[in-house]
């Protein structure tokens, strides 16, 4: 706000001053006119305009610049023109904020869309997942995998760090067999299994689709986290069958789709093309249907859980086991 003072004359003559506001149809410009000290007199044309007011009704009114009733009426008229301003703006500020967030996921998910981890930043965030998981995923793992026998072979497809070997219960000795194609994960599991001796274990690159193993010859499988990843997974649970022994177990332990009319679900559908991209990861696998279908029915027991995982997508978890029938 600015005032630009006009010609100054005698005490009789015309003193016009001219306030100026931002922005139009605010309070405009004011003419304030006096001829004399005791006949001054103020009318503040725009002022009325926008109160909806014509000077003719403002004078019927009394509302003169001396009166109380005239600036309690611009005080009322002016707090209200302030709220309405703050008000606004607040909703331009939010629509700003959204707009934001908007562009930045819309970079973002193009960016992953065309964007794959290297296999090596790939073990260093696995690395960090396993040594980083919550207590209670933590305990839910121990209990799936305390089953576990001495004199067992053992087989766990996508083995990454190796990382449930320190699950395993404790002086338990059985043969072991780390699956992992992804190379750049054989260091971290030879130093696992380097730290307990009670397991005869090796390092192959099998894929969960294609175990070198013989039919009818292992006593559980393990697969956490890995039927995801897998183009089929109905082959690959049918490799699984192939290689169990009659009444040997696939433990499994995975991220599922989330119920369907949630946001969960929702967002998981979103982001579906940009982690599978990004990861190799489907979070809208139904993974369920297809153990049932393999296994049957009457051989799978499992429950489904929120896992502690920080992003939402992921948190959706099914855990349990299916048993190969012994006919």
């Amino acid at each position: 706000m600015y005032a630009r003072f006009g010609a100054y004359g005698s005490r009789h003559s015309t003193i016009k001053t001219i306030l100026s506001f931002p922005g139009p149809n605010f309070l405009g410009s004011c003419s304030f006119q006096t001829q004399a000290a005791r006949h001054k007199e103020v009318r503040c044309i725009s002022f009325f305009k926008l109160f909806r007011l014509e000077p003719s009704s403002a004078d019927s009114a009394g509302l003169s610049f001396r009166s109380l009733a005239f600036w309690q009426t611009f005080w009322t008229e002016l707090c209200t023109v302030h709220h309405t301003f703050r008000k606004h703006f607040a909703m331009v500020q939010r629509s700003v904020k959204v707009a934001v967030g908007a562009s930045v996921l819309a970079v973002l998910y193009f960016q992953f869309a065309s964007y794959r981890l290297s296999d090596e930043a790939y073990v260093q965030l696995i690395d960090y997942i396993s040594s980083h998981r919550a207590e209670a995923d933590v305990s839910r793992r121990t209990e799936l995998l305390r089953d576990l026998r001495s004199g067992w072979s053992v087989v766990e497809p996508g083995a990454g760090t190796a990382a449930n070997l320190a699950l395993f219960p404790p002086g338990v000795e059985l043969d072991y067999i780390a699956a992992e194609p992804k190379a750049p994960f054989h260091p971290h599991i030879d130093a696992a299994l380097a730290n307990h001796t009670n397991i005869r274990g090796r390092v192959t690159d099998w894929k969960i689709e294609h175990l070198q193993i013989e039919d009818n010859s292992v006593d559980a499988v393990i697969v956490t986290h890995v039927l995801c990843s897998v183009d089929d997974q109905a082959a690959a649970l049918r490799e699984v069958y192939r290689v169990l022994k009659p009444n040997g177990k696939l433990y499994f332990l995975e991220h599922v789709a989330a119920d369907s009319q949630t946001g969960t679900r929702t967002l998981q559908h979103w982001l579906r093309g940009a982690l599978m991209q990004l990861l190799g990861c489907d979070p809208e696998r139904e993974t369920v249907r297809p153990i049932v279908e393999v296994f049957g029915m009457d051989n799978v027991q499992f429950e489904w859980f929120q896992s502690e995982i920080p992003l939402a997508v992921f948190r959706p978890h099914i855990a349990g086991f299916a048993t190969k029938s012994s006919v």
